[in-house]
């Protein structure tokens, strides 16, 4: 490899020499060896394939030192490994690939490898990723009670087929860990990965089998890891996408409210057995989104046309540039870039660039143009509690009093499609529809309202097809500086056990895709409940304002949102993504927000984080005057036109005061 380009020989072969300071194998191997192979592991177009080339490789000094000298027309992986004619090998390479199909060389990692035969003979190698890839070897199995043969060597490979495993184990583990499956307490807090697993952020296992077969005494698996493409979002980015759905607990299309919940709402048609609205839980148990911008506004005096470049700081180390071109192309001379890198919490610095990304300070002149002024102002725009819900259709109503009392301060509002009719009775409010009482409140602490005639706030249809849209692009969102992804199907979520699915964030948002391909009815109930940042789902926690769970399919590499039911919802938090799903019950309370085409709250309550958001906007406004200084050639812009237009001036006048010399020589000499 040279600068991430994989040369082969082009013109028939090459020798290679490889000398080793140490020795190649170690003697355990060595003792149990009747001769020594050297095995190469061909990439072709159906995988790694194994040959024997023992035949044209030269072994010098196989006791001690050893060198190895062979000729190839190809570089691969080659394997030194010992042979005993009553055993065999499996032969492993595992390597991370990135998006330009070559070796990840910034990858490195433990990872660990088990292999069972049908008698429960097993085996544990570590494959220790440095630069990206790996190679080990397996060249015999320990009994089931992890004991090694007559005189500790191991039990012999044999043709067969053997079950592999890869997985990660906590460090709390001792290093002699073996994998078991006849004992599941060994295995908890494993961590397991299957063709398809995520294995680390922004990679996808492509290329494993969990059927290894040795055949001819050589068996071979290559595990190969592959970068996912996708787009890198901001958690404000998600945020922004999100903002008119998340003040609503719930926003659906049809809603079976059955319990008591705590939230404003956002439902076209509505069954109300229970009631709704904020209280004191959801001011006190959520925090208010934050979002942030960075902006930058460049005024330009000038007339010539150039482009300014700036540059975002954190911690002194420029994260992303941005550029403008004055004049622009209808002439104004002022314009606006923002910065979409940001999160609500770091601190940031912006710049005006010059060359080599350096920064330009008050009174610098770069490019023929001098920095006159920087001006920095912070404008900050805060929504406090959602206290409005909508119900365009009430279909039924069996409850008295429908929103939540609240409080003198924190009254509860709720609009209701055209049709209806609002009395009020002492200090209660009712709601009527064909002079059927449907619906009433407390005036003090609430208050109705109905739409006129065509004119709903919410439209719903449109707003959920932008939700659906959205679950799509989601679903191939890569991990970014303020966003967590992780990805698992739903038979992993359902595979999961005691903690593992915990996750710390670091202060990211976390998006959990879940991938439902092929399921019409999938339950979020799991042995392992959705813990994050050491908070649980089911009760009220901060961290779900901070928290996307997006159920999708796909077909090929075409993504949609899920269309099926999901039920025991309530075993995850956070804002639940399912804007074509039925929520068919909930199964505990759940925390957060549920965005769905159907929601019956049957099975717990909702704890609706309605809380706003805090908009925080930086802008920065730099101001340039054009100048009159001499700038070099080789800069470009202004300064090169005023050096050529000196330069040819110079030149005429020259010429001017040559040709006035000869003439007044000429007439001094007649």
């Amino acid at each position: 490899m040279a600068e991430g380009i994989k040369y082969e020989p082009e013109l028939g072969t090459v020798n290679v020499s490889i000398q080793y300071k140490n020795e190649i194998l170690d003697q355990s191997i060595k003792n149990v060896s009747d001769e020594i192979k050297v095995l190469h592991l061909k990439e072709t177009g159906e995988g790694i394939q194994v040959e024997d080339v023992t035949q044209a490789v030269s072994l010098i000094d196989y006791s001690g030192a050893d060198t190895i000298e062979f000729v190839t027309d190809s570089f691969s992986t080659f394997v030194v490994t010992g042979i005993s004619n009553s055993k065999s090998v499996i032969n492993v390479t595992m390597k991370f690939i990135d998006v330009n199909g070559v070796i990840d060389t910034n990858v490195s990692g433990t990872y660990y490898l088990n292999v069972t035969d049908p008698n429960n003979q097993r085996y544990n190698v570590a494959l220790n990723v440095v630069n990206g890839i790996v190679t080990a070897q397996i060249p015999g199995l320990y009994d089931q009670n992890g004991n090694a043969g007559n005189g500790g060597s191991l039990y012999a490979l044999t043709n067969t087929t053997y079950t592999a495993v890869l997985f990660k184990y906590p460090s709390v583990c001792a290093d002699n860990f073996k994998w078991d499956n006849n004992n599941p307490t060994n295995i908890i807090g494993c961590v397991k990965y299957e063709l398809g697993s995520e294995i680390i952020e922004n990679y996808t296992i492509t290329e494993f089998s969990d059927a290894v077969t040795v055949s001819s005494g050589v068996g071979a698996l290559a595990i190969t890891a592959v970068a996912k493409s996708g787009t890198m979002l901001s958690s404000a980015e998600i945020q922004n996408a999100l903002s008119q759905v998340s003040p609503y607990a719930v926003f659906a299309s049809e809603f079976d409210l059955v319990a008591h919940m705590e939230g404003s709402i956002a439902v076209q048609k509505a069954n109300i057995s229970g009631n709704f609205g904020n209280t004191e839980n959801n001011r006190n148990n959520s925090t208010n989104l934050a979002i942030r911008t960075i902006t930058v506004n460049k005024i330009y005096h000038g007339t010539d046309q150039k482009t300014f470049k700036f540059g975002l700081f954190q911690n002194n180390t420029l994260i992303d540039t941005v550029t403008i071109t004055l004049p622009t192309l209808e002439g104004s001379n002022t314009a606006a870039a923002t910065f979409a890198s940001i999160d609500s919490t770091s601190a940031y610095t912006v710049y005006e660039l010059g060359d080599n990304n350096s920064k330009l300070s008050v009174g610098s002149q770069y490019d023929g143009f001098t920095l006159t002024s920087m001006e920095t102002k912070d404008k900050t725009l805060s929504s406090t509690i959602n206290d409005t819900s909508y119900i365009e259709t009430i279909l039924s109503s069996t409850v008295n009093t429908a929103l939540q009392p609240g409080t003198a301060d924190l009254k509860n509002y709720l609009v209701v499609g055209s049709g209806y009719t609002i009395s009020k009775i002492s200090n209660k409010l009712y709601l009527y529809k064909d002079n059927k009482e449907l619906l009433s409140t407390d005036s003090a602490y609430c208050d109705f309202s109905v739409a006129g005639e065509g004119s709903f706030p919410i439209n719903f249809n449109e707003t959920l097809d932008k939700m659906a849209a959205l679950s799509t692009k989601l679903a191939t969102a890569l991990s970014s500086d303020t966003v967590l992804v992780k990805n698992m199907t739903i038979a992993e979520l359902n595979s999961r056990n005691s903690n593992e699915l915990t996750f710390d964030t670091n202060g990211k948002m976390l998006l959990l895709n879940i991938d439902a391909t092929g399921a019409t009815n999938i339950s979020l109930s799991a042995n392992a409940h959705l813990k994050v940042n050491g908070e649980n789902c089911a009760g009220w926690s901060k961290q779900a304002n901070n928290i996307v769970v997006n159920i999708y399919t796909k077909n090929g590499n075409t993504y949609y949102p899920y269309e099926g039911s999901i039920t025991n919802a309530g075993y995850v938090m956070g804002i639940l993504m399912a804007p074509r799903a039925r929520i068919q019950s909930l199964g505990q309370n759940y925390n957060g927000n549920i965005i769905a085409h159907y929601v019956c709250s049957a099975g717990g309550e909702i704890h609706g984080n309605t809380i706003g958001t805090v908009t925080t906007e930086t802008v920065y406004t730099f101001t340039n005057s054009a100048e009159n200084f001499i700038v070099l050639p080789m800069t470009g812009g202004t300064g090169t036109l005023r050096i050529y237009q000196l330069g040819v001036v110079i030149i005429l006048l020259g010429l001017i005061l040559t040709v006035a010399y000869l003439i007044d020589r000429k007439n001094f000499i007649t």
